[in-house]
This record gives structure tokens, C-alpha cells and sequence, in this order.
């Protein structure tokens, strides 16, 4: 599967849904040794460049890069004391910092994570960490004893707010199975897709100058929290000396993504059509929308009029982009 963002500028077609009439931009050069990292040694050298520049914005509390870090090893340590034979574990998480930080600490803490996605029914949740061999389940919220029923059932970690060291002399290597995302199951049995950090990379590296982030740039990503499409997102931001704003419009609606824009400087959403067609709609959006930079489409088809109506909405200057994914 290949990802490609498409900066939108020209006239769409008549058909209704847009396809042709995009304008594709080139893949930027990846930076010598961008291949060898993993995401933690990624996060340290981010912290390096900009240690107190904000990192992420956890419902209105702020967190710089060096205390990222921190809550980074903090969360390693914690699965890493817990006596269980090598294997996955299952992230089943509330919107918060502490997604983020075990992005990178479950590779410090030598296991694989699968992403799991709260609102499914426990009992898929449930077979796909029995199809990924999953040993350790990181909640922060209520589980459903569902999920930890069974011989096979996984021990339970939820995280105890710990601050420590990110040692970057142990853990997964760049090129071994770090993560894993489970596909819809639309055609039968879902797959296991597993991706090194190396290829994640390769991934982010090839996006950051499609979505031209500069250090300071804040980002909401107005959708799940447990998807690749996610992570991907955020991680091009950080990555990049930008800033991740964490809010849960499931619970507060639009009213979060316009404080987001208002009282905490984003400038750059990704939205799916559906719902930046609301925020067009109601009354406070015409101002929120007016002063974004950037607006990233994906997760449903792009129609000609969504396209308009992001050209009456948003200043002229602002990047449109459109994600695309293709199968191989």
C-alpha cells in the first residue's frame, strides 16, 4: 500500500466524486541514515533540537518534547518490569499523551504493539489480540472482562504516570516488526499488517515535505486515535519539531476542534469530508476555518462540492491535500 498526499489546485471533474485534475507532489529525497532509526531515537534526537518547544497537547495541558521523553521511559520501564514471556502487546487507550508516549516506549521495551480501537465490540478486540499472539494489554481505561478472559488472556498494565530515562541501548532494532495494524476484515478474516520502523520511516520521511511542517506547527487530527492513518499523521508532525493536539471530538464535538484553532494556535486539521462539511456549517466555523494553513482529506471519498465549499471556506494560502491510498 502506498500513501501519497495530493496538494489540490486545480478544477475537478464533473462526475461528482474527485479523481483526476490533481496535482501530485514529489516525494522529497530521504535524509542519510533515515532508515536506521527507530521511532525512539527519532523522539531523542527531536528532543535535542527543540527540549522545551511544546510537543503535545494533552486537553489543554502542555507537554514539551523533553518531558515526552520522560513519560517515554517511564511507560518503558513499566512494561518492561512485568514478568511475561516476548511477544505483542495490545494499546486499548482514551485520547491522551500516553497513546503517544507508547508509540515509542513499547519499542524501547522490546515488543511489537497492536492498535486497538476502543469503540469495536470487546469480542473482536478480543480475537484480534488471540490472532496477533498479543501477551500485555496497556489500558488507561475500563476493560471489559471480555477481554481478559481465557488461558491465553493477556496481563493488564495500566499506566502509573512514571517519568524515567528512554535507554536507547536496548529494545526492538529498526529493521524487526514494531507494530502491527489489524485491516477491516471487509473481504473476510482481518490481516495482520506489520510494519518495522524502518519502514515507518521510510513512510514519514517521504510526507514530510508533502505536508510542509515547520517546528511550532500544531496539528488536530479530528478522528480515531487507534488507526495507522493516525500515527502517521501525528508522527510527520512531531517528527518535525511540530506539536500534536489531543482532543476527543467523539465526546466534545466540533466545540473542541474550534478552542483547538482558537485559544491553542492549531493551524493544520485533517478531517474527513462528512465532518468538514459540520464545520463549514456551523456557526463558529467560517473563523476557525478562515486561518488554517493546512487541511489533510482522508478516511471517505472526496466529492466536487467538498472541494468548493474548502475553497470558499479557507483563505486562499491554505494547502489542501487529499490522501490517497492505493492497493498494489
Amino acid at each position: 500500500m502506498t500513501d501519497a498526499g495530493l496538494a489540490a489546485r486545480l478544477a475537478p471533474d464533473r462526475s461528482g466524486a474527485v479523481a483526476d485534475g490533481w496535482q501530485a507532489s514529489g516525494f522529497a529525497e530521504l535524509a542519510a541514515g533515515a532508515f536506521d532509526r527507530t521511532l525512539a531515537k527519532s523522539l531523542a534526537d527531536a528532543a535535542a533540537r527543540w527540549p522545551a518547544v511544546v510537543a503535545v497537547v494533552d486537553r489543554g495541558r502542555e507537554i514539551s518534547f523533553t518531558e515526552l521523553t520522560e513519560i517515554v521511559g517511564g511507560l518503558a520501564q513499566q512494561i518492561t518490569e512485568v514478568p511475561v514471556a516476548p511477544g505483542p502487546l495490545a494499546l486499548l487507550q482514551s485520547v491522551g499523551v500516553n497513546v503517544v508516549a507508547a508509540w515509542f516506549a513499547c519499542g524501547l521495551a522490546g515488543r511489537p504493539f497492536l492498535l486497538l480501537e476502543p469503540g469495536n465490540p470487546p469480542e473482536r478486540n478480543r480475537a484480534l489480540m488471540t490472532r496477533a499472539g498479543v501477551r500485555l494489554l496497556v489500558s488507561d481505561r475500563g476493560v471489559d472482562p471480555v477481554l481478559l478472559s481465557g488461558s491465553d488472556a493477556p496481563v493488564l498494565i495500566c499506566p502509573d504516570g512514571r517519568r524515567g530515562h528512554m535507554d536507547l541501548g536496548r529494545g526492538l532494532p529498526a529493521d524487526v516488526p514494531a507494530m502491527i495494524f489489524p485491516t477491516s476484515g471487509s473481504t473476510g478474516e482481518p490481516k495482520m499488517i506489520t510494519y518495522a520502523a524502518r519502514t515507518l520511516q521510510a513512510k514519514m520521511q517521504a510526507s514530510m515535505r508533502l505536508m510542509a511542517v515547520t517546528p511550532g506547527d500544531r496539528v488536530m487530527i479530528a478522528g480515531s486515535h487507534s488507526n495507522y492513518g493516525f500515527l502517521h499523521h501525528a508522527l510527520v508532525f512531531l517528527l518535525s519539531g511540530g506539536a500534536l493536539h489531543l482532543a476527543d471530538v467523539r465526546d466534545g464535538g466540533l466545540a473542541v476542534v474550534f478552542a483547538a484553532v482558537r485559544d491553542h494556535g492549531v493551524r493544520h486539521i485533517r478531517f474527513t469530508p462528512s465532518l468538514f462539511r459540520l464545520a463549514a456549517a456551523h456557526p463558529a466555523g467560517q473563523a476557525a476555518l478562515k486561518v488554517l494553513k493546512g487541511v489533510r482529506f482522508s478516511g471517505e471519498p472526496l466529492l466536487s462540492a467538498d472541494l468548493e465549499l474548502a475553497r470558499r471556506m479557507l483563505d486562499p494560502s491554505c494547502r489542501i491535500q487529499k490522501e490517497v491510498v492505493r492497493e498494489n
